[in-house]
């Protein structure tokens, strides 16, 4: 019998992933940005970072902080 407990735990990881990773990509498309092309400003390979958006793989808290940076810095750019 599986562990019901870590199903859960494992299910709302999975959705809090999702959630973080659909919201990242709706701000890089709102700035009509390509995700390698994205990948490529991080400084991430284009694979994890696909990974990340679709909410299949995490990435380091410092990945993370970078990302929010550079779409911060291209929206402001952008919008004024």
């Amino acid at each position: 019998m599986k562990n019901r407990k870590y199903d859960l735990k494992q299910t709302l990881a999975s959705e809090r992933l999702y959630n973080i990773g659909s919201s990242v990509r709706f701000r890089r498309k709102r700035l009509g940005i390509m995700q390698k092309d994205f990948a490529d400003l991080v400084g991430m390979p284009a694979a994890n970072y696909c990974r990340f958006e679709k909410g299949v793989s995490n990435i380091s808290l410092l990945q993370y902080v970078d990302i929010i940076d550079m779409l911060e810095f291209l929206e402001r750019r952008y919008y004024l």
